[in-house]
């Protein structure tokens, strides 16, 4: 009850257009308080991601979230951090690494997760998206149900140029949920790098139908395989 409370006071907050900072102090007491991969406690987690202004903030909200199943994760962590994303350097970058290195999971689903936003944005790092790629699949071995690592693992394999293993797991991941945005663009994005251009021209086309304000010509000009679709 004192967890639904706190959760009404944050939407309370913003709404009267209170600093981010009070509306971030309630979310965080709000999640301390449940389980935390219980449907309250992951939209409460989510809602916190995207509160945070920075993107490694976001990132460490999100990375944790990573192992469960729900479909409907990946897109959600995406979205908030596609607003504010650039791929992480300095600091922040070699933070997020000693981190992975330590052996817990989360951080190292933060190093695929951050590896797929790169290549969203544009940044064409191989060396970072095969981190990515390698973290993601030790990812799978802990949560081999996730359908928020099996989507990241497609979309980095479509990048570096392994297009047909990434068709054959998102095709997968598809009849699970067809709906998820990620997942269909990441197939779009293997589909032409498999020379299936007329299969990625009308996976693109729904997704532009389905989600008319969403980011994916922007994503597909920067893509190497859809690039002019």
């Amino acid at each position: 009850a004192q967890r639904d409370a706190l959760a009404a006071d944050a939407v309370l907050l913003q709404e009267a257009g209170e600093s981010i900072d009070r509306v971030i102090e309630v979310l965080e007491r709000a999640v301390r308080l449940g389980p935390p991969f219980d449907p309250t406690g992951l939209q409460l987690r989510l809602r916190l991601a995207a509160s945070y202004r920075e993107p490694r903030a976001r990132l460490e909200a999100l990375e944790g979230l990573l192992t469960q199943g729900d479909p409907g994760l990946i897109d959600a962590a995406d979205a908030a951090l596609r607003e504010v994303w650039k791929p992480l350097k300095g600091e922040a970058l070699q933070s997020l690494l000693r981190r992975s290195r330590r052996g817990e999971l989360a951080p190292r689903l933060g190093v695929a997760l951050a590896a797929a936003e790169d290549a969203l944005a544009g940044f064409h790092d191989v060396a970072r998206l095969r981190l990515g790629t390698r973290n993601a699949a030790e990812g799978l071995r802990e949560a081999p149900g996730s359908y928020s690592l099996h989507t990241l693992r497609g979309l980095l394999d479509a990048r570096l140029g392994f297009p047909y293993r990434a068709r054959a797991r998102l095709q997968l991941l598809l009849q699970v949920d067809p709906t998820s945005n990620l997942a269909r663009y990441a197939l779009a994005e293997a589909a032409a790098a498999s020379g299936e251009a007329a299969a990625a021209d009308a996976l693109l086309e729904r997704l532009r139908e389905d989600d008319p304000t969403g980011p994916w010509g922007d994503r597909r000009d920067r893509s190497p395989a859809l690039s002019g679709r």
